[in-house]
């Protein structure tokens, strides 16, 4: 690689960690870009699951999802991730492993996993987290741990959740900057059957606070169509989903005005019950 052009990728980078929080133990989900970082608590996903066990999900269900994504237009910067969850009875485990980067230059790989267990309305659980990081052949690798908790309420077709993570406030090594707790509240609310509001709010010392928010609309049993919009840093998403059976397909995108477009794509594999068949989870 050129000199030029991997000066031209560090400073990139510098500007995506400003910007996005490049090196972090948080696990991206297939559809977030679409919905400005909000999440859709009563359909949750696999990668969805990792970060949030505590999610509306059904009893006796395993999910499975595989994705990738480009952050502005810098393969340099490509995240690639596998996740899995599954409840049974009263319980919900979640386990993903996720890498951004390629191995000559930064590479950050991220394992999350999650258990909750329900308790009528409420789910209750926690996440332990491990964030590995390497330079190249040159540098040695740095590594920390940490750990999280979750709770959700749902009634009626309003759902609401809090995520605290990094409660240890970890470090990469003894003299690197700790990776604050960070905390965020996800909200969802349900039209009558074709749509669904939902919103996030993450709170971090030293850092602005962030919004999302994002709506989803079912175009038919068979797709829907999302756009949302974020801030800190401003970005504008929108997304498509196409599903047959127990198969979902994802496609993201989300725009910042300077550094440009982020797209995603996910795949997803619902086992052991019926697939829902429409967005309020109704069978």
């Amino acid at each position: 690689m050129k000199t030029s052009r991997k000066l031209s990728i560090i400073v990139a980078a510098l500007h995506v960690a400003a910007a996005a929080n490049l090196a972090s133990f948080d696990f991206s989900s297939g559809t977030d870009a679409g919905l400005g970082g909000a999440i859709l608590l009563s359909r949750p996903s696999a990668s969805t699951l990792v970060s949030l066990p505590a999610g509306l999900f059904p009893e006796g269900m395993l999910t499975l999802e595989i994705g990738a994504s480009r952050k502005y237009a810098l393969k340099e910067l490509d995240r690639a991730f596998v996740a899995a969850g599954y409840r049974y009875r009263l319980w919900t485990m979640a386990i993903g492993i996720s890498q951004l980067g390629r191995g000559d230059l930064y590479v950050e790989r991220t394992l999350k996993a999650g258990l909750a267990r329900q308790v009528n309305s409420f789910a209750v659980g926690g996440t332990v987290s491990a964030l590995f990081v390497s330079f190249g052949e040159n540098y040695s690798r740095l590594d920390a741990a940490t750990f999280g908790g979750t709770v959700s309420y749902a009634v009626s077709r309003v759902a609401a959740a809090v995520v605290a993570d990094n409660l240890s406030s970890p470090r990469l090594s003894p003299s690197s900057p700790a990776f604050n707790p960070k905390y965020s509240l996800y909200v969802e609310a349900q039209g009558e059957r074709w749509f669904s509001l939902a919103g996030r709010m993450t709170l971090e010392e030293d850092e602005r606070p962030q919004f999302g928010l994002g709506q989803l609309v079912q175009l038919s049993e068979h797709g829907a169509l999302s756009v949302g919009l974020s801030t800190a840093p401003m970005q504008y998403g929108a997304g498509l989903e196409l599903n047959a059976a127990d198969v979902s397909v994802w496609y993201c995108t989300s725009y910042h005005p300077v550094l440009g477009f982020t797209h995603s794509a996910a795949f997803s594999l619902e086992i052991g019950r019926a697939r829902r068949d429409n967005y309020n989870g109704e069978k």
